[in-house]
């Protein structure tokens, strides 16, 4: 039988493993967002409308 320090240790790992994947995938998401603005941002002369 699983005790509750065993449920809880395990609690605590899979919500700390799901965190960081998250905290992972977000940073890398807003890391190539940013890198492709900044490889388009080629300004454009004044009247032109941007995209």
């Amino acid at each position: 039988m699983i005790t509750v320090l065993e449920w809880l240790g395990l609690w605590v790992g899979v919500s700390l493993a799901a965190g960081l994947l998250i905290a992972v995938a977000g940073y890398r998401r807003n890391t190539l967002r940013r890198r492709a603005e900044e490889s388009r941002r080629i300004d454009p002369p004044d009247g032109e409308p941007q995209d």
